[in-house]
């Protein structure tokens, strides 16, 4: 596969031949002694898994991903380094030996000694100076005082800074401990601002966190936290409070952030304060004292907030920054109301407005809200008119350069065995360095890791070897952590990701990167017979591919190749289209009304089709989750808002209750939040049909899942009991070693427990009982699942070769991987729809057709406007 490219100079180079590399001689380097791969043992993964943050600071500095337990009450104590975290197997391990004498126990949280804290403390302020060597001559910090000061002089900037510039990292710390800020804010009397920094997604966000952590020489957790859904690591004081220690620099996902703004409204008019001193805590879940209207809160926990990625659009981001701007507008209002009486109060020498100085917001003393919008790149102009002609501030030059080449043909269709050729290319032609690709999805990434290491036997061990690491979302915690580990002496890195390496991760040593140019996108998928959303292969845009390359200059100079043409990448759209144009809008809009926003009037950055909107509104209609005119939650709702899923997957919790199965319910759905527990890679496609055969169940999908995760957590409770009578004996009943048997992937099925230990303490607040089982009356589950999936089902064609959905009569099959591809049944209902070479329904269920006429509002007769609409 040739390539030819630009250089940033605009040098045309010439590449090299196209074909698949035979055995040669192409390295000096001494023969292979660690070369070979690490081992993958489970115990080895296990111990990695939890211990990873403690054995930061004797590793290379990079941003690592940090495990903690999610905590279910809002406010976190932070886990100390010591605690144990029972759900792995190494962890019980220790508890065992613990209990028989054999290891001494780590001191923790209020045991640890002033020596003990002294020497923790003090190893990682030697970090942090060592750190701060290396960050300071980051684009972001040689422009540090015009970049604070313009934050300070305006409500809000667009901040672009190329990849590589320090951006994500250093500005959070910049806007605490510049002398600017200091000054600044000691005038306001506020000690230290607060500071809430977004991130799309979640691995970046954690990753980020560590890092800033290790930068400020604080433990994470403590100064400096983050917030993921169902997971958060933080110290939260009450408001007002100046205890040591407190969060006061928050990573979190842009969803954490809208959730918190729509379950927290204040009452009033317009924004209604409470007498200082008042002890009642802020209304939750749409609470509000008699006769009031519900307001969304304004965020007073914190003074500024920062956006990253935007150029990313997501639904999130969008309505965020919406959100966002309403709330800046009156926290400016009621604070200058505040400083004029302030000032008149001096001015006349008596009291002023004494209600007005007296008033607090949820206990927080009302003051104004600083917001910066930062990426990479960007449509910098879209973001400054939205926010009033916001000034657009500009960091200069990556930290290294990178040269661009791209193929003399598109490789979209056969972008596996394009890749294969060209990661080898540079294997045998460049020097040492390691290499990123980027691949849509997870079946590419695991093809060509698995083509990779088949070639890869070939190499003679007196040449440099390869290891070939896969990175995507439900990889376990020990193989994303060995992403970020050096390679072995005598090995180059392969690593193969999704667009999640896009952004917001730096992975050392990278030197090349190898790009397919897509990536996978949920969309609604509309026409004549209705719409649907689905997972779509689609291409990137050019400031995804910009972003991707981008990621080959961040530790030295790279290089980036691309599987498509110059041309081809000059016709792609600039930025990627919002999500909120393509995508489903019933969990944001159900947002909106609990902040008491009209979806129809809301400012929003790019209008959504009156369409999406109108449909958005017709599913919370049928859930029953809201009325109209005026827009406001219904009492069910309310409850729904109080568990963090979609509207749909909420409902069916909700109904769970009331029909008397919430035990199986809770599970399903937990597993339903995590992903797919089965491990469908090639190489395991064999082992993965004996698991289901083994687990599986005749009425479909859900419950042969709910029949595996039930076994997992059997096996975990065989474990820790085995462990209490003989450690020696437990490594026969090892979780990670029963789900490797099984090719189950035991980071999702570990998840999945923690997600359900958060649902059933949510449903436990809520007076709910979350042991209640159906027993053996399983259609009473398949039921519940139906009141959340009425539109995502189907009948059988009358040829029987596929099935048409009831409601927007669309062709559809099961997919491959679903224990149903076989049975031709009359009805299914399933959860989602992937459109590959065809429309393909995953996690198929039977149901009885005469079921949809148990739903309120829903019966044939609707199925039948539905259809013909």
């Amino acid at each position: 596969m040739a390539q030819t490219g630009k250089s940033p100079a605009g040098n045309k180079v010439n590449g090299v031949n196209g074909h698949t590399p035979a055995k040669k001689n192409g390295s000096s380097d001494s023969s292979r002694s660690n070369g070979k791969k690490r081992s993958r043992e489970t115990t080895e993964e296990d111990a990695e898994m939890e211990h990873r943050a403690d054995n930061t600071s004797q590793r290379k500095s990079h941003p690592s991903t940090p495990s903690s337990t999610p905590k279910a009450s809002k406010i976190v104590h932070m886990r100390d380094e010591g605690d144990l975290d029972a759900n792995d197997d190494d962890e019980l391990a220790r508890m065992s030996n613990r209990s028989q004498g054999k290891i001494k126990k780590r001191k923790s949280g209020a045991n640890l000694t002033d020596q003990d804290r002294k020497f923790d403390a003090e190893k990682r302020k030697e970090q942090a100076k060592r750190l701060a060597v290396e960050t300071a001559t980051l684009p972001v910090n040689t422009a540090q005082d015009q970049l604070v000061k313009s934050i300070l002089a305006n409500d809000t900037v667009i901040v672009m800074a190329e990849t590589g510039s320090g951006k994500s990292t250093q500005l959070p710390k910049m806007l605490q401990q510049h002398r600017f800020i200091t000054e600044y804010y000691k005038q306001k009397q506020i000690a230290t601002p607060n500071l809430a920094i977004t991130q799309p997604r979640r691995l970046p966000c954690l990753s980020l966190a560590q890092r800033v952590s290790e930068e400020m020489g604080v433990a994470l957790g403590r100064e400096v936290g983050y917030a993921v859904r169902f997971d958060s690591k933080e110290t939260l004081a009450a408001p007002g409070s100046k205890k040591n220690g407190q969060t006061t620099i928050r990573f979190c996902t842009e969803g954490v952030l809208l959730r918190e703004l729509g379950n927290e409204p204040l009452a009033s008019g317009k924004g209604k304060p409470t007498e200082k001193g008042d002890q009642e805590e802020p209304k939750t879940d749409g609470q509000t004292s008699d006769g009031e209207d519900e307001h969304p809160n304004f965020l007073l926990r914190y003074d500024i907030i920062i956006i990253d990625e935007a150029h990313e659009r997501t639904l999130n981001t969008d309505f965020l920054l919406g959100s966002l701007k309403l709330i800046q507008a009156e926290r400016k209002r009621l604070a200058r109301g505040i400083e004029e009486a302030k000032a008149q109060k001096g001015k006349d020498g008596g009291n002023g407005d004494v209600d007005v100085l007296k008033k607090t917001w949820g206990g927080y003393q009302m003051r104004e809200l600083k917001i910066v919008v930062m990426s990479a790149t960007l449509e910098a102009d879209v973001f400054s008119n939205f926010f009033d002609k916001a000034p657009i501030l500009y960091v200069k030059g990556r930290t290294y350069p990178v040269d661009v080449y791209h193929a003399t043909e598109n490789h979209e269709e056969d972008r596996v065995d394009a890749a294969l050729k060209q990661c080898f290319q540079l294997h045998f032609n460049k020097p040492p360095g390691d290499i990123l690709v980027f691949m849509p999805g997870q079946e590419e990434i695991e093809g060509l890791v698995k083509s990779l290491e088949q070639y890869s036997k070939e190499i003679p061990e007196d040449m440099l070897q390869i290891e070939a690491l896969p990175l995507y979302r439900v990889l376990s915690q020990a193989q994303q952590n060995r992403v970020f580990e050096p390679a072995g002496r005598n090995v180059r890195k392969i690593i193969v990701s999704t667009n999640i390496a896009e952004t917001g991760l730096t992975i050392p040593g990278i030197k090349y990167v190898v790009d397919s140019g897509l990536q996978k996108e949920r969309s609604v998928i509309t026409s004549a017979s209705g719409s649907m959303s689905a997972l779509q292969t689609i291409q990137c845009s050019k400031s995804a591919a910009n972003q991707r390359a981008g990621r080959a200059g961040r530790t030295a100079a790279g290089e980036c190749y691309r599987l498509y043409t110059e041309p081809a990448y000059e016709v792609r759209p600039q930025v990627a289209e919002a999500e909120i144009l393509r995508t489903d809008l019933s969990s944001a809009i159900l947002t909106l009304i609990a902040m008491n926003q009209n979806p129809f009037d809301f400012p929003y950055i790019d209008q959504p089709s009156r369409p999406f909107s109108v449909q958005a509104v017709a599913e919370l209609l049928r859930l029953d989750a809201i009325t109209v005119k005026p827009f406001r939650l219904t009492e069910l709702g309310k409850r729904m808002r109080h568990y963090p899923m979609i509207p749909s997957r909420s409902r069916i919790l909700l109904e769970s209750f009331k029909a008397g199965c919430p035990s199986e319910i809770i599970d399903i759905l937990s597993l339903q939040e995590a992903g797919n527990p089965i491990l469908e890679s090639a190489g395991l496609r064999e082992k993965a049909e004996k698991v289901k055969t083994t687990f599986k169940h005749r009425d479909g999908d859900h419950l042969t899942y709910l029949a595996i995760f039930r076994a997992f957590i059997e096996q975990q409770d065989q474990h820790r009991a085995t462990l209490a009578q003989d450690s020696k004996a437990a490594s026969a009943t090892s979780p990670t070693a029963w789900c490797k048997d099984n090719a189950l992937n035991f980071r999702v099925l570990k998840e999945a427990v923690q997600i359900r230990n958060q649902l059933r303490h949510l449903a436990q607040q809520q007076g709910q009982d979350p042991d209640i089982s159906a027993g053996e009356d399983q259609d009473r589950v398949l039921k519940c699942l139906l009141h959340g999936l009425p539109l995502n089902t189907a009948r059988i064609q009358p040829d029987k070769r596929g099935y048409r959905q009831l409601v927007g009569s669309r062709d559809i099959k099961i997919h491959p991987s679903s224990v149903l591809v076989d049975r031709k049944v009359p009805t299914i209902m399933y959860d989602e729809i992937n459109v590959t070479t065809a429309f393909y329904a995953h996690t198929v269920s039977v149901i009885e057709e005469s079921w949809l006429d148990e739903i309120p509002g829903f019966n044939q007769r609707s199925i039948q406007q539905l259809s013909s609409a």
